[in-house]
C-alpha cells in the first residue's frame, strides 16, 4: 500500500485547490459556497513577529503554542481523569471492531493497536456553542445526552512508539460517568459513543487536527499581516438544520469539524463570498471548508448578521416506557451560521 506523507497530501490539495469554487455551486448547512481561493498556507509554525501580548507569551520556542485548559467542576471529567481513562479507553477500542474500523479507515486503512498507543502532544479543549441549561423535569438518560452530545469536549491524542500521531480520543466533559478499567467499561451503559469515541489520524500527519491553531495563527498573519493577541480559541462547529434543530456533522466529530476563533490586534475588512456584506472586525474565524476529515486547508469563516438566540435540541428516550421524545431551547452563546469570506480591498 502507498504511504503518503503530509507535504504530499498538501501538494495534492493545492492541485485541486482551484477546482472547488466550481464544486460548490450547491450548499449545504456544513458547507459553504465560496467562488474565489483564499491565501494558500502550508506552514505549520509561529514565529514571534506573527503574535502579541497572550499569544507571544504562550509562545513556545519551538513555534507552538501552550494551549489554554479550563478548569472544570467535581461533576464534570477532568483532563488529567480524561488522559488516565484515554489509556484504558485504548485498550477498550482495540477489541472493538466497529470503533478500531473507523480509526484505521481515517488513516488510510493503515493497521493501529490502540491499547500500544501512549499519550502525547497537547490536549484540546473545544467549546460548545450553547449554554446548556438542563430544566429538572428531563430525564436523567435524556440530560446526560443533551451534556454528552452538545457540551465541551475534551480531545486527547495518542501517538506511536516512534511519536507518530496516530489516533485521537474525544471525551465529553459534561454528563458523563462512564470509566474503564482492564479494558472495558467499570459499569454498564447505554450509549458510549457520545461519552468516548476515536478517530484516526491521517499517516504521518503532523497535528491532531487537521487544522492547528498555529497554522490558523500563520493564515491570519499571511492573510492581513496583522498580528495575533490570543491563544486561538476552538469551538464547534454544529449548525441549524432545515426544520429547526441543531446538530453536529457526526458522533465524535470534534476533531475535524470546529473552528478557530482568532483575535487580532488592529481590525481588518473583510467580505462575504455569498452575501457580499463588507464588514470590520478584529474577531476572525478561521476552519476548513468542509466538515471532511481530508480537509486541510484554512479558509476566512464570516459570522452571518443575522445569529440565532436560541438552538432546538431533540432526544428520543427509550429509557422509558412509553417512549419520549424530548425537545429542549437552549441559548446560543457563540455563531453557528457562517459563509466563506476573504479580505476586502
Amino acid at each position: 500500500m502507498q504511504s503518503w506523507n503530509f507535504l504530499e497530501v498538501i501538494r495534492v490539495g493545492a492541485s485541486v485547490r482551484s477546482l472547488i469554487p466550481a464544486l460548490l455551486a450547491a450548499s449545504g448547512v456544513f458547507g459553504c459556497e465560496s467562488t474565489s481561493s483564499p491565501v494558500v498556507v502550508y506552514g505549520r509554525d509561529v514565529t514571534p513577529e506573527m503574535v502579541t501580548s497572550a499569544a507571544l507569551a504562550a509562545l513556545r520556542p519551538d513555534g507552538r503554542f501552550n494551549l489554554e485548559l479550563p478548569g472544570t467542576s467535581t461533576t464534570q471529567v477532568s483532563i488529567q481523569v480524561a488522559k488516565a481513562q484515554t489509556l484504558q479507553f485504548a485498550r477498550y477500542v482495540t477489541n472493538q471492531l466497529l470503533l478500531r474500523g473507523v480509526v484505521e479507515a481515517e488513516r488510510g486503512g493503515y493497521w493501529t493497536d490502540p491499547h500500544l498507543l501512549t499519550l502525547c502532544s497537547d490536549a484540546h479543549f473545544v467549546r460548545s456553542q450553547l449554554d446548556l441549561i438542563i430544566p429538572d423535569s428531563v430525564s436523567v438518560s435524556a440530560a446526560q445526552s443533551f451534556l454528552r452530545r452538545f457540551g465541551p469536549q475534551w480531545l486527547i491524542p495518542m501517538c506511536g512508539s516512534e511519536s507518530d500521531l496516530q489516533m485521537t480520543v474525544q471525551v465529553a466533559i459534561d454528563g458523563n460517568d462512564i470509566r474503564f478499567a482492564d479494558g472495558a467499561p467499570i459499569e454498564p451503559y447505554s450509549s458510549l459513543t457520545t461519552a468516548w469515541y476515536a478517530r484516526g489520524v491521517p499517516l504521518n500527519w503532523p497535528d491532531p487536527l487537521p487544522l492547528s491553531a498555529e497554522r490558523a495563527v500563520r493564515f491570519a498573519w499571511e492573510t492581513f499581516g496583522v498580528r495575533v493577541t490570543e491563544v486561538p480559541q476552538l469551538h464547534f462547529r454544529g449548525d441549524i438544520l432545515p426544520h429547526g434543530t441543531y446538530a453536529w456533522y457526526q458522533i465524535g466529530s470534534a476533531r475535524f469539524c470546529n473552528r478557530w476563533r482568532v483575535v487580532l490586534e488592529n481590525d481588518v475588512t473583510v467580505r462575504g463570498m455569498t452575501t457580499f456584506t463588507q464588514s470590520t472586525t478584529r474577531v476572525i474565524w478561521v476552519a476548513s471548508l468542509s466538515c471532511n476529515q481530508r480537509d486541510m486547508e484554512p479558509w476566512l469563516h464570516i459570522p452571518l448578521t443575522e445569529q440565532p438566540g436560541v438552538a432546538t435540541l431533540d432526544y428520543v428516550d427509550q429509557s422509558v416506557n412509553p417512549v419520549t421524545t424530548w425537545m429542549l431551547q437552549v441559548p446560543v452563546v457563540s455563531p453557528i451560521r457562517f459563509e466563506i469570506g476573504t479580505r476586502a480591498p
